[in-house]
């Protein structure tokens, strides 16, 4: 083995042995940013909605907010994922929802305060709805897997050093024949209320 292949051998167990330590070691959880997220404010009111059991076990160690909220009278679902405590459990909803027999249809992003989310529309047998994706964190939105990917595990290998980790925001509203949702209001006067 020359010298050129061990340095490259060090190089890959020492990249091993931080990723190892890195997994092993989660990152502290920023419980707060969940708990901060307002029931009620200008324009709206919420209400919290009971996790089934079995969406509690599938979380394994995430954190999960869900609720019905009202946003001058038009009904919201909105889910925000923690998966501080288990990155596994944050993955695109559009593989349960086409699993389950639903119809998804992209229709392109809305602008938010500080990036961008994905709008969608969800056909299923018990209607339409629509919804917004992305990711937040205090420093950005966005609505990339790979770069929720990236930061957070740059943030393991830095032992929570590396920044906040993004919360994966959904937010969906039923949609009625020829009444769409106003996502460019809800962007400006409703999401930064919420602190998303």
């Amino acid at each position: 083995m020359t010298l050129r292949d061990r340095a490259w051998l060090l190089i890959s167990l020492c990249c091993l042995g931080a990723g190892g330590i890195a997994e092993l070691v989660p990152p502290p959880e920023d419980s707060a940013r969940l708990e901060a997220i307002p029931m009620r404010g200008t324009g709206f009111s919420g209400q919290d909605l009971t996790m089934t059991e079995s969406m509690r076990a599938g979380l394994k160690g995430a954190r999960l907010l869900q609720r019905r909220y009202s946003f001058r009278g038009r009904p919201f679902l909105v889910t925000v994922l923690d998966g501080s405590g288990n990155r596994a459990a944050v993955h695109d909803p559009t593989y349960c929802l086409r699993g389950d027999g639903a119809t998804v249809v992209n229709l392109g992003t809305v602008e938010l305060a500080n990036g961008t989310a994905r709008r969608m529309r969800v056909e299923t047998d018990q209607g339409t709805s629509e919804a917004l994706l992305w990711f937040s964190s205090p420093e950005s939105q966005f609505r990339s897997f790979p770069r929720y990917w990236a930061m957070t595990a740059w943030r393991r290998l830095t032992l929570g050093n590396g920044g906040n980790e993004p919360l994966l925001v959904t937010v969906e509203t039923a949609v009625e024949p020829g009444v769409e949702a106003d996502w460019t209001a809800s962007a400006r006067d409703w999401f930064p209320q919420l602190g998303l």
